[in-house]
């Protein structure tokens, strides 16, 4: 309907005759719901008074199946009963069964699936029983029976039986040329078929039900089938895809709110968590979950439950998933949702492997498989079975290998293939074969970056294994050859999954925007496309060994492996259980912090315990291989972490087993190998002494091109930073653990993201960057790469960049930043000024929390962007 049809049945309800207006109300309901809601109130202000059981049934009819769309399920239930004692009055009775029909459906969005599948039963004989004359009547009641039939059977997990009923209420519509009704039927089988674990076909089904619904106009229905596409098209590996699916229906599913926003959040958080960004799609995922259970609707919730487990897992939260698997199975075995409560506990049955209690894993296996989960959801089969295999002996484990093969292969979904290579390789390694590994972990990982358009910095999800899942194998392999040319292909490994690509998480993912100069909430991901230019997934760079020194953590399970890359030669340190201790310590440091710069002076005598531990940690078994490094005329390495260890400080732990040595002091002199100076200065009321620390700069370095305030804007940033050998950056910052592409700086202008400096529009031609601004060296620990506001202006073209990696006082950084400028202008480089700086704070401020989370951040030779 055309805007100025709805407009002109806008009337005085005294001249507006009712059953005229529920006609046009009733033709109009899929196509645009509003001005369907307008037409019944028109008719229920016009029939006021009225006795008509017809009328009133009619008029109740339309108000439910318009609740549904809504997702107003009480109101919906409400209306449908109203509509069934009112027809029954008339003696209407194959309107009757239209009203039973929707009272079952709201049973299905409630996760009732039992008793709706109990009405559709007793719906199928009255209908049968009907002396109807119109034959075509009797024949659509039978095709919505068997339509939503299929819907209950889905949600409780009998695939057949519901792919069935979807065969069946297809014809029956079909020969009726309905095709709404048919393309309802192919988006609720392409549900099904999600669920099943076929994505590629689903894609098909829904494809053609959201272009059917589009030809007729039926938005909301078109909306929903573009939701359940987006998660077909992420469970089919393809995230970019999701994402622009999502981003397409992104606005009017906020406006609308209630059960639409509520199905389409955890469709999204689903899509966050296959994109590596678990902090946010469990926000996304409990926000749902609330609204579903408010609704009362026991199956969403589960789902929602479901996929917050998930997400806590990506996080190494195992007690908190545990927690959520539990509610997750509680609520799925409440609503008979059989399939999808198995296919928890196989998480569960990962999450205690992966534990250490691989008994309590096989247990739950064998109770699956005897369950004969598989008849309906093959993929759990798969899966189920390859789990078992790693509890069993050699023999049983092959042949469970060799049925989950089978059974992928007639599946025809490369993510099963891709988890039978891995157990394979996982079997061999097991049993002392590791160069038999090697081949097809090779290949496996091989086949995944090629079929697989997402980037490798995706977490696992619910299915299947991921690029970082096999080449972590295959770098555990690798180690264990206890070869040179092995461990140069582990490190080789390890570089090429730090800087794998990123380009399909950017413009899709949750923004912000700052109001008043702090940030707020998330925007719709719409306002932050349009983004272009970003380097492209690199499958398989494996750098050639650096000439300079390099140290490269990787956290592989509960051990950190440490490179020593110097001399042409890598070496390789496997630091047992260390990923737990780091946590740890890492947690102790953040509260010394909260300490330090609450009391102040108090402590400002106490050494750190935490950066001791740390030291002993990761440092001390690293000495006979580095130690020289640190002397006075060498090299220092660079230092690159992994995850967690991002936010450790490297560059000071040397300095933390004994009393920091004062810096040398140095008479300012004037800069030339290092100009000219690109200076960004933003003071305000809280960290006024940002204007003192740019005049600094300018004394000191008296060629500076200094801006400040207003005038320090990102347009200068771009058009002056490729003239420049230096630009130094003092303002606010924040860093988004979440989603760390949004981290930001406040410029005079507004926030400059880190996404902002690797969509292209910046090249900076290997100057240093010098960022003073709290938490610009932040990273994010769920992501392979260091991701954050360091690794942009890196990727940007920085050839090092100079930040801290926690906010720091005011005075601490300007006193810092002076030893640092007063080293530079000395003709130091930009590393031993920042050691020397370093040094000098740490004479008049002593404890590490003032001057050890500066760092200064490069790429290892050989890996360039």
């Amino acid at each position: 309907m055309a805007p100025h049809e709805s407009d002109s049945l806008r009337a005085d309800p005294a001249d507006l005759h009712p059953e005229l207006a529920l006609d046009l109300a009733e033709s109009v309901l899929h196509r645009d719901p509003e001005a369907c809601a307008e037409l019944l109130e028109q008719v229920t202000a016009a029939s006021s008074g009225r006795r008509d059981p017809e009328l009133l049934g009619r008029l109740a009819q339309v108000r439910g199946e318009l609740h549904l769309i809504w997702g107003d399920l009480q109101e919906a239930a409400a209306s449908f009963r109203v509509a069934l004692a009112n027809r029954l009055a008339a003696g209407a009775e194959v309107d009757a069964c239209r009203a039973m029909i929707g009272h079952a459906v709201v049973r299905i969005n409630l996760g009732e699936y039992g008793d709706a599948l109990r009405m559709f039963w007793a719906l199928r004989r009255t209908i049968s029983g009907l002396e109807s004359t119109d034959s075509a009547v009797t024949v659509r009641l039978h095709a919505m029976v068997h339509l939503w039939s299929g819907e209950a059977h889905t949600g409780r997990g009998d695939i057949p039986v519901a792919r069935h009923h979807f065969d069946m209420a297809e014809d029956l519509a079909s020969s009726l040329g309905d095709t709404g009704l048919v393309a309802a039927v192919a988006m609720s089988r392409g549900e099904a078929l999600v669920w099943a674990g076929l994505p590629r076909r689903a894609s098909e089904e829904l494809t053609r039900a959201r272009a059917r619904f589009e030809e007729l106009g039926w938005r909301w229905a078109a909306e929903r089938a573009t939701l359940h596409l987006a998660e077909a098209r992420a469970c089919a590996g393809d995230v970019a895809a999701s994402f622009a699916l999502l981003d397409s229906i992104d606005e009017r599913v906020r406006v609308a709110g209630g059960f639409d926003h509520a199905r389409y959040r955890t469709v999204r958080a689903g899509v966050l968590l296959r994109a590596g960004l678990a902090v946010e799609a469990h926000a996304e995922a409990a926000a749902a979950q609330l609204r579903f259970a408010e609704m009362g609707m026991v199956d969403r919730s589960a789902r929602a439950t479901l996929v917050c487990a998930t997400a806590s897992l990506r996080m190494r939260r195992a007690d908190q998933a545990l927690l959520e698997l539990t509610s997750a199975e509680r609520l799925f075995s409440e609503c008979g949702a059989q399939a999808m409560r198995e296919g928890t506990l196989l998480i569960r049955a990962q999450v205690l492997l992966e534990e250490g209690q691989p008994e309590a894993a096989a247990r739950l296996c064998r109770e699956l498989l005897l369950g004969g989960t598989e008849r309906s959801h093959p993929h759990l089969g798969v899966r189920a079975r390859l789990i078992l295999a790693r509890t069993e002996a050699e023999e049983p484990a092959e042949r469970l290998i060799g049925e989950a093969a089978d059974l992928a292969a007639h599946l025809g979904v490369p993510e099963l293939r891709l988890d039978v290579s891995l157990a394979r390789a996982r079997l061999h390694r097991q049993h002392g074969r590791p160069r038999a590994a090697l081949e097809p972990l090779r290949r496996a990982a091989e086949g995944r970056a090629t079929w697989d358009p997402v980037s490798p910095i995706v977490a696992r999800g619910p299915a299947g294994a991921d690029l970082v899942e096999i080449s972590e194998e295959l770098i555990g392999v690798l180690l264990d050859l206890d070869d040179h040319a092995a461990t140069i292909e582990a490190w080789q490994w390890v570089c090429a999954l730090k800087n794998g690509g990123f380009s399909p998480l950017v413009a899709p993912t949750v923004a912000w925007e700052p109001a008043g100069g702090r940030l707020t909430g998330p925007l719709p991901a719409h306002q932050a496309t349009g983004i272009t230019g970003l380097r492209p997934y690199r499958r398989h760079e494996l750098p050639p060994v650096p000439d300079m020194p390099v140290i490269d953590y990787y956290v592989l399970g509960r051990d950190v492996v440490a490179f020593v890359v110097r001399d042409g030669q890598v070496h390789v340190r496997r630091l047992v259980g260390a990923t737990e201790e780091t946590h740890h310590a890492l947690a102790g440091w953040s509260q010394e912090r909260v300490l330090v710069a609450a009391l102040g002076d108090a402590l400002e005598s106490v050494g750190s315990r935490s950066l001791r531990l740390l030291h002993d940690i990761l440092i001390a078994p690293l000495l006979d291989l580095v130690a020289d490094l640190y002397e006075q005329d060498a090299s220092p390495p660079t230092i690159v972490g992994h995850r967690h260890l991002h936010a450790v400080p490297f560059d000071a732990l040397v300095e933390i087993g004994s009393a920091p040595v004062p810096a040398p002091a140095v008479a300012p002199q004037p800069l030339t190998a290092h100009a000219p100076v690109l200076v960004l200065a933003v003071p305000d009321d809280e960290a006024p002494l940002i204007e003192d620390e740019a005049a600094m700069i300018g004394r000191l370095l008296p060629g500076s091109d200094v801006h400040i305030g207003t005038d320090a804007t990102r347009e200068v940033l771009f058009a002056r930073g490729p003239e420049v050998s230096l630009v130094h950056i003092a303002c606010h910052g924040t860093f988004r653990s979440g989603n760390p592409l949004f981290s930001a700086l406040h410029l005079g202008d507004g926030w400059l993201r880190a996404v902002d400096l690797v969509a292209g529009g910046l090249h900076l031609n290997g100057a240093t960057v010098v960022l003073s601004a709290c938490g610009a060296g932040g990273a994010s620990d769920l992501a392979l790469e260091p991701l954050g506001l360091a690794w942009a202006f890196s990727e940007a073209g920085a050839g090092a960049v100079i930040a801290a990696l926690w906010d720091v006082d005011d005075a601490a950084t300007l006193e810092l930043m002076t030893h640092l400028y007063h080293a530079l202008a000395a003709g130091e480089e930009p590393q031993r000024a920042l050691q020397s700086a370093r040094r000098a704070l740490a004479v008049t401020r002593p404890h590490p929390y003032h001057w050890a989370g500066f760092r200064y951040f490069t790429l290892p030779g050989g890996v360039t962007r």
